[in-house]
């Protein structure tokens, strides 16, 4: 009994602590693995052009990592320094808010799919689609959606990966760090699997050659 009781008080500090994240529409709960989170930085700092330490200060002001890529996407756009847009992420302005105070138009989220997409990109996809583009201004897009948007466009930009097979996996409930860690570990094979083809492709041609 003493025992139990032990447990429960201490199962009771770690979720006073260390609170489970709540499920929406963006997967806040990140893989804990380091070596995923180091990899997702390296590719911001690498695609954005932001060094390394940038971002984890950036991060050390509880920015969520699947928001880092919009901090920068947006800074690069309006071709401002990151930490206007994270003063204004910082006041409490949600993306939406800060869109709006730069009047920026949705259609710098689009990414163009070879089909319509599930959840959590289908609504806003079917928003573009059924609209002409001289309205798309006239969408109105939620956090979540800048936030899968922008990391759909982030890691099929940077690895030229299929943005369908990024927003599938993402429709999976797949973590942008997941998604960024497979992406990677795909292109690495794709392009070893090349190397190895063209190296036996030479030898191949060496060895027909001396046998003429």
């Amino acid at each position: 009994m003493k025992k139990t009781l032990i447990s429960l008080f201490l199962f009771g500090l770690i979720v006073t602590f260390f609170p489970l994240s709540a499920k929406s529409g963006v997967d806040f709960g990140i893989s804990f693995d380091e070596n995923g989170v180091k990899d997702f930085h390296v590719a911001i700092s690498k695609h954005y052009n932001v060094p390394e330490k940038e971002i984890l200060v950036v991060q050390k002001k509880r920015i969520p990592d699947e928001e880092l890529p919009v901090l920068f996407f947006l800074a690069k756009h309006l071709d401002v320094s990151n930490s206007v847009i994270l003063k204004l992420r910082l006041s409490g302005k949600s993306w939406v808010d800060i869109c709006h105070y730069y009047t920026l138009s949705p259609d710098i989220f689009f990414v163009e799919l070879k089909k319509n997409p599930g959840p959590p990109y289908g609504k806003a996809y079917g928003h573009f689609k059924n609209k002409p583009r001289k309205n798309w201004r006239e969408i109105s897009l939620s956090n979540d959606d800048i936030i899968n948007f922008v990391n759909l466009k982030f890691i099929s930009d940077h690895y030229g990966y299929d943005p369908d097979f990024v927003a599938e996996m993402r429709g999976k409930g797949r973590g942008f760090v997941e998604i960024n860690q497979t992406v990677k570990q795909k292109k690495n094979d794709k392009s070893k699997q090349a190397k190895a083809e063209y190296k036996k492709s030479k030898k191949s041609s060496k060895s027909k050659s001396k046998k003429k």
